[in-house]
Order: structure tokens, then sequence, then C-alpha cells
């Protein structure tokens, strides 16, 4: 009986020891990424950096209210927009570790887009954050982190942050596309026509000019 007490407060202790730990930082944080022209793009500095681009997590700890990340086109054309790449601190071996340690999961709405280290977050073919986004219509992706128990160590340098570079294209529409397409086609119709009466006029030209010369 007392070998069982004593095995059932060690378990106990464990579980205490080894349950995650909410982060203290408990407000949600949105990062706004506005577009304003082809391949103009600018982040809001309001919050930043934020839970994603500076990760602070301890062994155990995990986020409990999701990042926001909103991407909005403010232009007057429909963007495709998309996800160029994740900035990670390849150069620092003690910054790609700790990233190692933490896991991060990327959701649109109940999508699971991303789900793993964040240190392995550019390997993942399958993860991007390509969208097409009409006239100011907006989108939002949601961020949550969590920390390796096993980790040792002390996270990130103060140099580090973690960018995520984006880029935006003016999309040209299929009505637009084939209206064009359709002038072109006029155009070169009415310089070849213009072409071939000029040669006709030539033609009729010289062929009066030798019936004259002749007489």
């Amino acid at each position: 009986m007392k070998k069982l007490l004593i095995f059932t407060l060690c378990a106990v202790l464990f579980c205490l020891i080894a349950a995650p730990v909410a982060a203290d930082d408990n407000t949600i944080q949105t990062h706004k990424l506005t577009v304003l022209g082809d391949d103009t793009l600018v982040f809001n500095a309001e919050n930043a950096p934020t839970l994603w681009e500076k990760p602070t997590l301890k062994a155990g700890q995990y986020t409990t209210v999701s990042g926001i990340l909103t991407v909005h086109n403010e232009t007057s054309v429909e963007q495709k927009i998309g996800l160029r790449t994740v900035e990670l601190p390849y150069d620092n071996e003690d910054a790609l570790r700790y990233l190692n340690h933490v896991y991060i999961t990327v959701r649109n709405g109940s999508k699971v887009l991303y789900e793993g280290p964040y240190g392995a977050i550019n390997d993942d073919r399958d993860f991007n954050l390509n969208m097409m986004l009409a006239p100011n219509k907006k989108m939002n992706y949601f961020i949550d982190l969590r920390c390796d128990y096993l980790y040792t160590g002390n996270g990130l340098a103060e140099e580090d942050l973690i960018k995520w570079e984006f880029y935006a294209v003016e999309e040209t529409s299929d009505d637009t596309a084939e209206t064009t397409s359709f002038s072109n086609r006029a155009l070169l119709e009415i310089l070849i026509s213009c072409g071939i009466a000029a040669l006709l006029l030539g033609g009729i030209f010289v062929y009066n000019r030798f019936i004259k010369n002749r007489r």
C-alpha cells in the first residue's frame, strides 16, 4: 500500500512537471498585410513583432489565443497574393534548434494549412498561403504556437526576427484580356488591309505610267 502511494505521488508530480503551461501573453495579436498596388505590400507595425515573428515561448508553454494574420487588398483590381518564403535564422544554430522545438499551426478557418516544427515550415511543399483577393476583400489566417517541454535553451536572440515575405500580382480578368486580344487583332487586320490597298494603288499607278509611256 505504501509503495502504491509513493508511485501515485511520483506519477502526479511527473504530470505536473510535464504538463504544458499557458504563455503569459493571452492577448490577440493581429498583423495586417495591406496590398496597395502591384507587388506593393505594407505591414502595420502596431503590434509587431507578433508571436510568430518573435516566439518567446519557454519549454512546455503554448499560446492561449490565436494570432491573426489579415491580408487586405485595398486596390481597385483583383490581386494574386502569396507567401514567397518564411525567413528563418538558418545561420544561427541555437535559434534553429529552438524553432525545431516550437510547433506552429496555421489555419484558414477550420482548415489546417500547416502543423509541425516551425524550423521545418519551408520544407513542406504542400504549405502555401496563395489566394485571389477581389478589391477591398480580406483573408484571415490563425496562428498558434507551442514549445516542446523537453527543450533546453535560451530561445531566440534579440536580433532573431522571423519575416514572412509575401508577393502580390495584379490579375487581368478574362474579359479584359479578351478585349485586349480582340483590339490587337482588329488593329493588325486594319494594317494588313491598308498595306494591300497601298500595293494595289501602287500597282495601278505603275501600270498607268507604263501604258502612257508606250503611247
